[in-house]
C-alpha cells in the first residue's frame, strides 16, 4: 500500500477506505481497487475513483512512485519496492530481518510518510522498533 500526490491528484495503490462509506465493520475499512485516483479538489476526494477517466495521470503518478522508491531502496537489492515496505516492516517486527536495521528503519520511516491509513499505522509501530 502506498500513495503519491502531485497537484490536485492523489494515487493510492492497494489502499483501504477509512471513510466508512463502503463498510460497517468497526475498523471501517474497505479494500479499494488496485489503483485509486482521487482528485483533491473534489468535496470528498477519496469517494470517487477517477482512475479509468485519467489513465495518463495514473501512469504518471505510478512512474513518480517507482522513481522515488527506486532511489530510496537503491542500495537494498530490492527490485519491487511497492510491496517491500510492508514485508520489511513485518520482518523487523517479527525479528527475522537480516540487514542494517537502522538504515532500513530510516528508509521505511521516509516511505511511511505517504498519506495512507496503513502507512501511518506502520509509522507509529516503526518508531518503537
Amino acid at each position: 500500500m502506498w500513495a503519491v500526490r502531485k497537484g490536485d491528484w492523489k494515487l493510492i495503490y492497494k489502499g483501504h477506505d477509512t471513510t466508512g462509506k463502503y463498510s460497517t465493520h468497526p475498523e471501517m475499512e474497505f479494500e479499494m481497487p488496485e489503483y485509486y485516483l482521487a482528485n483533491l479538489e473534489d468535496e470528498h476526494p477519496e469517494e470517487i475513483n477517477h482512475a479509468s477517466q485519467h489513465p495518463e495521470t495514473v501512469k504518471e503518478l505510478n512512474d513518480l512512485h517507482k522513481i522515488w522508491a527506486k532511489d530510496v531502496f537503491k542500495d537494498s537489492g530490492y527490485e519491487d519496492p511497492g510491496g517491500i515496505a510492508s514485508n520489511t516492516f513485518l520482518s523487523m517486527v517479527n525479528e527475522t530481518f537480516e540487514g542494517d536495521v537502522k538504515e532500513i528503519r530510516n528508509q521505511l520511516i521516509e516511505y511511511c510518510e505517504l498519506d495512507t491509513y496503513a502507512m501511518v499505522k506502520i509509522l507509529e509501530k516503526l518508531l518503537h522498533v
